[in-house]
């Protein structure tokens, strides 16, 4: 007696799209920096409930940050400075919740000062 086959699964029947890719190869550092934002605010649901709304409006103003500097790169580094510092440095003793900070600020700042100068970067749509 044998086993039986496997059941046999259609091949995917969409094809990714290219303006797509090209739209994620073109800002894949500003949606690092949205997931460290969307990754403070989970490390803040765990957190006192005073902690926890500084940490989630933190972590919505660093998603907020690299988005916003073709209009002003002083404003979207004060975005993303106070989405970080006062987070860590209220929750200094978990050392994720800094390292999380540190790594936004490395990331994020030189994203929103390159957009910020470039006048090409801000463009997110592609032309059909």
């Amino acid at each position: 007696m044998s086993a039986p086959a496997p059941p046999r699964t259609a091949p995917p029947t969409h094809a990714s799209s290219p303006a797509a890719i090209a739209v994620v190869r073109r800002n894949w550092l500003r949606i690092l920096v949205g997931v460290l934002g969307i990754y403070q605010i989970l490390l803040a649901l765990s957190a006192k409930p005073a902690i926890a709304v500084l940490g989630t409006v933190g972590g919505l103003l660093v998603i907020a940050a690299p988005w916003v500097p073709h209009r002003s790169p002083i404003g979207a580094t004060v975005l993303l400075v106070v989405g970080t510092v006062p987070f860590a440095v209220v929750a200094w003793w978990s050392l994720i919740v800094p390292v999380v900070g540190l790594l936004a600020l490395a990331i994020g700042l030189p994203v929103i000062w390159r957009v910020g100068t470039d006048p090409v970067a801000p463009h997110l749509s592609v032309s059909p």
